[in-house]
């Protein structure tokens, strides 16, 4: 027990002391665990597609939705927004959304396919008043670089992928 710290309880996440540290020093931020929790309780989707590992490609051009707003907000100038109603269902997941299915190794894999959500094809403008940005996160952005792209809301980014490898966009 000599590696516990005190003052804390073994519940206590990493996530709990980051999210109070930010609100501490007034650093802006999108708390996207509440965000995605309430869009669980409130949406008619499915946030998480039952034959999937991360969020829906819906729910995540939703939470770029907030981001481009909190960018935009913080930059004191509009910036593209990302498009994403109304959405078109699918019954039938798109491969990114069924990635545990189609690795289950099983015959049928439609047992974990329900209907889904997907944002209209939309191509936001080219303009000079898109981002350069920098994200450090892991597997849960593929989808995120998805709606920012689709809807060209950055120049270009760099993400830190588990703080061990580096992806530019747009030059690979």
């Amino acid at each position: 027990n000599r590696y516990h710290m005190s003052g804390l309880d073994r519940t206590t996440r990493n996530y709990d002391l980051l999210v109070k540290e930010l609100e501490l020093l007034s650093v802006p931020f999108i708390d996207g665990l509440a965000f995605v929790l309430d869009l669980k309780a409130t949406s008619p989707y499915r946030v998480f597609p039952k034959g999937g590992t991360h969020w829906s490609q819906h729910t995540s051009c939703l939470v770029v939705a907030k981001m481009a707003e909190q960018l935009s907000k913080l930059l004191g100038r509009a910036i593209p927004g990302a498009v994403c109603d109304p959405p078109e269902v699918k019954e039938t997941p798109e491969p990114f959304d069924r990635d545990l299915a189609d690795l289950s190794n099983i015959w049928n894999v439609s047992r974990f396919f329900t209907p889904l959500p997907y944002p209209p094809i939309h191509r936001g403008e080219d303009t000079s008043l898109r981002p350069n940005l920098i994200f450090i996160g892991g597997s849960f952005l593929w989808t995120i670089f998805e709606s920012f792209e689709q809807n060209n809301i950055y120049r270009e980014r760099t993400m830190l992928y588990y703080f061990k490898r580096s992806f530019h966009f747009p030059s690979g």
